[in-house]
């Protein structure tokens, strides 16, 4: 059986002219689905598998009829006896001619592939909207690394202004502070006590010591040192060869003068020295020092020293006023 332009031809079945019809109604519902259905290609492949197992079966019943009888004892044939053959012979009307039409390209792939093709568009979709996203990522990052840097430095350029203006506002107050501090010694030297040593003369080489305090408040004189050192030699107040220290605990008025402190003969001094060994002294220098507190704070101690110059042989004594010291 052969489909097509070409005529179809059905075997020859003298004995069975049922099995016509049933091909002819076979070919007429495949035509009908193949003209008309793509649905039909299924249904196709199924009757074309039943067209080949019933086609040997008819063959064979063709191929298997008995052969025509003869007498037994006549040569001529039996022409009663034999029967005209039948020829079955369809014409049908021819099969159009199908020309194949171009098909657009998206239409020859299947259902199946249309759905990889999905499938496969949106994983590259997916993966480009992730690299997208991870250079978004990246570049946000880099953007507030930027950011956080521009932070850093501005920062610590405030940090810099700020300790600059903290070091200027410490200055400023440590400035303030001494002003302060000076106004307030000042304040305070001004009413605080002062006082002041020095020698009067009682006779021909005597000389009383005495203290008067120059200040506004009142002072409390602890005790005074008396020295003697030597001439020619460097002078330090921590080297005298001769050194006497008497405590007093006098309270001392504002503009008061103190009694005789010490009655001071250097005469006197010299023979302690040549009892001592040392001769060939014609003059020394005495110092002196006065320790006291005031009212403002009883326990800091001040101290007045100065030095005198002694002539043994005129005996006149003089101050050195580059050795006074105040404190």
């Amino acid at each position: 059986m052969i489909v097509g332009r070409e005529q179809i031809e059905c075997p020859h079945r003298p004995s069975q002219p049922s099995g016509v019809g049933f091909d002819f109604a076979v070919l007429y519902v495949y035509r009908k689905l193949w003209l008309n259905s793509r649905e039909g290609f299924v249904l196709h492949i199924i009757l074309a598998f039943l067209l080949i197992q019933t086609a040997p079966n008819q063959s064979a019943k063709a191929h298997s009829k008995p052969a025509p009888k003869t007498a037994k004892n006549s040569t001529t044939p039996d022409i009663a006896d034999e029967k005209p053959a039948l020829n079955f012979q369809f014409n049908l009307p021819p099969t159009p001619e199908i020309i194949p039409q171009p098909v657009s390209w998206w239409k020859r792939p299947s259902l199946t592939d249309w759905i990889m093709v999905g499938l496969t568009f949106s994983y590259v979709i997916v993966n480009v909207l992730i690299l997208l996203a991870i250079k978004r990522q990246a570049q946000i990052a880099a953007d507030s690394l930027t950011e956080f840097q521009k932070q850093a430095a501005s920062t610590e350029n405030q940090f810099k202004e700020q300790l600059k203006v903290i070091e200027e506002q410490s200055q400023s107050t440590k400035t303030s502070a001494d002003a302060a501090k000076v106004s307030a010694d000042a304040s305070v030297a001004a009413q605080r006590a002062w006082l002041e040593g020095e020698f009067k003369p009682e006779g021909w080489g005597v000389w009383n010591l005495i203290a008067t305090n120059h200040g506004a408040t009142p002072a409390q004189l602890l005790r005074h040192e008396y020295s003697v050192h030597l001439e020619g030699e460097e002078f330090n107040w921590e080297s005298p060869v001769y050194k006497d220290t008497r405590n007093w605990g006098t309270l001392v008025g504002a503009g008061k003068p103190t009694e005789i402190l010490q009655a001071v003969r250097p005469d006197d001094v010299f023979t302690t020295l040549r009892q001592m060994g040392i001769k060939g002294t014609a003059s020394c220098t005495i110092g002196v020092v006065l320790v006291y507190t005031d009212v403002f704070n009883t326990k800091l101690e001040h101290r007045t020293r100065f030095l005198m110059f002694y002539n043994r042989v005129s005996k006149a004594i003089e101050r050195l006023s580059q050795y006074n010291e105040y404190t």
